[in-house]
């Protein structure tokens, strides 16, 4: 796999990481931050067999950034691979997002939410690919929402309901409310209450970033309390988790998990701290 990627190129100039390999794995090795430490960052499902020669071959990276799909490093190989790494601190990365549209939603701030969400860019770890609008504003919602993101190609992957508004809509399956689609393409479903919404979250989400869109500040607070993720929105768009727009500078990923780094991971969350204690015979009483 070649590492195309501006923003990720900059992103690992900024943080002092030479890229070191064209086609096939990409060799990352860290300058600067406690000697020198490969680094991979792995894309494609494709990469996998050739990650497992290299752990075969030739020992194991220091730091594992696994991005891509669920399916990747959810459901897929890529546990049985971590599995494997002899030293610690692999990074998981899970991506796919939901964003829902409560009852109490400015339904103007909605459709902006969730065009953005899904279209400012599509094949990024934060992009929403999931829509969950409350049946008290389904009707004057949805049909809006489809044409919204039909205007900017997006094909909607809607549930029964979803799909009563509009022929165009693909009949979702399971499937769908597990994909990370990184396409023109969401999955969309009417959910009857706010508990059900955060129900569906905790089913299918993937605890990088999940939003909300409401006034009610109430149901703001309720959804941030419950719903376990490494960031939660209220009233913006999921595109924002990211560590420039957070202010951490460059990242390299965002972390899903809860021990030593979660959400963007710059620097300190790619270092970890060696302690050296000197004595002169000391022992302890």
């Amino acid at each position: 796999m070649r590492i195309d990627d501006p923003k990720l190129k900059t992103e690992l100039a900024i943080l002092g990481v030479d890229l070191r390999g064209g086609t096939g794995l990409a060799e990352l090795t860290s300058l600067g931050i406690g000697g020198t430490t490969d680094l991979l960052r792995i894309t494609k499902h494709e990469s996998i067999p050739g990650l497992i020669a290299m752990l075969e071959g030739h020992g194991v990276p220091h730091k594992f950034l696994g991005g891509g799909s669920n399916l990747l490093v959810g459901d897929g190989e890529l546990p049985w691979v971590m599995l494997q790494l002899a030293k610690p601190e692999p990074e998981v990365v899970l991506e796919g997002n939901l964003a829902h549209v409560d009852a109490a939603a400015d339904l103007g701030k909605a459709l902006a939410i969730v065009v953005n969400s899904k279209t400012q860019r599509l094949s990024t770890c934060n992009t929403a690919e999931s829509l969950l609008v409350h049946r008290a504003v389904a009707d004057a919602f949805v049909p809006m929402a489809i044409e919204a993101l039909a205007g900017k190609g997006v094909t909607v992957h809607g549930d029964e309901k979803v799909r009563s508004y509009d022929p165009t809509v693909v009949p979702a399956t399971e499937d769908d409310w597990h994909t990370e689609y990184l396409s023109a393409d969401i999955s969309a479903a009417v959910v009857p209450s706010l508990d059900a919404a955060i129900e569906h979250i905790r089913r299918y989400g993937t605890m990088h970033t999940e939003a909300i869109v409401t006034e009610d500040l109430h149901a703001a607070r309720a959804f941030t309390a419950r719903v376990d993720a490494a960031a939660v929105m209220v009233s913006a768009s999921t595109r924002f988790t990211d560590g420039g727009e957070f202010g951490f500078g460059a990242e390299i990923g965002i972390s899903t998990q809860k021990l030593h780094a979660r959400g963007p991971m710059g620097l300190p969350e790619l270092t970890s701290t060696k302690y050296i204690v000197t004595g002169n015979g000391h022992t302890r009483g």
